[in-house]
Parts: C-alpha cells; structure tokens; sequence
C-alpha cells in the first residue's frame, strides 16, 4: 500500500517561529509535489466581549470590526508566506493557499482538513514551555490535534530561543 500525500494542511500561529515548522511543511510539500495551504485560527470573541463591545456600539459595527480585522490578519499570513517561501532553500511548485478562521484550534483544523481533502496535517508545538499542570488542564494544540485527527499530524517541536 503506497501513501499518497497530495495536500498538506500547515497550521500556524504566525509565531516568529514559525519559519522552522513552515520549512518542514515546504520539505514534505517538496517531496510530494504537494500544495500547501496556511491556516490560521483565530479564536471566537468571548461572550463578555460581544456584550461589552454590543454596549458599546451597534451590531453592525462590531462585525465590521471583526471581519476587518480578519482581512488584516489574512494579509499577514500572505505577506508571511511571502517571506518563508523566499527565505526556505526548498523551492515549492504551488504557492501555499492562505486561509484564517474562527473557532477553537484543534476542531478548526481537523475541519478544515477535511475540508480541504488534506492528507497530511502540520503543526508546530512549544509545548515544552508550558507546565505540566498547564498541560495537564489545557493540553496543547498539537496533543488535541493528534487526539482528533483520522489522517497523519506531524508535530514540529519549535526549538526553544534563548
């Protein structure tokens, strides 16, 4: 049985370490003539935020606040991949596809995974920064990935910068 891998999911939290996940996202890519495509979750606003915004203006503009702010973030992951496409000595076929969405990070990824037909998911991991009691009530990212993913995850572990 041969495995094929056609589509790459790389999730990021556009961290300045990002570049060293990217490039093995660009690595696996490479290998696989495989397209890429840049995800960015961005969490829902709290419920206390909507009300403290929705007292504080109308609806409409709150959503516009968002969807704004949503636009700009998208930008970023463009402009990022601009740079990490240009500064990795792996050269892709496919310009990496940007995408952002809202929701909580590890279901968001697997749904846009399956969304998308990924056959491979990519995610970066800082998780020894955190405490074990840290890790223990909240997890990581990567940990619920893996946890809920019916495709392969590989998880970078992002080098500790001193």
């Amino acid at each position: 049985m041969s495995i094929e891998i056609r589509n790459i999911l790389y999730a990021s939290d556009l961290g300045d370490s990002s570049k060293y996940a990217f490039e093995f996202a660009a690595l696996e890519a490479s290998k696989h003539n495989a397209k890429v495509t840049f995800l960015n979750v961005v969490e829902p606003p709290s419920h206390s935020a909507e009300t403290i915004f929705g007292n504080l203006s109308d609806k409409n503009a709150f959503q516009t606040m968002r969807q704004e702010g949503l636009q700009r973030i998208k930008a970023l992951i463009e402009q990022r991949i601009d740079k990490l496409s240009h500064s990795t000595a792996v050269s892709l076929q496919q310009k990496p596809e940007a995408r952002i969405e809202e929701g909580h990070a590890a279901e968001t990824i697997i749904e846009v995974a399956d969304e998308i037909g990924a056959d491979l998911i990519i995610v970066g991991s800082r998780s020894r920064t955190h405490s074990t009691l840290e890790r223990f009530f909240v997890g990581s990212t990567a940990q619920n990935v893996v946890q809920l993913s019916a495709i392969p995850v590989l998880i970078i572990p992002i080098p500790v910068e001193n």
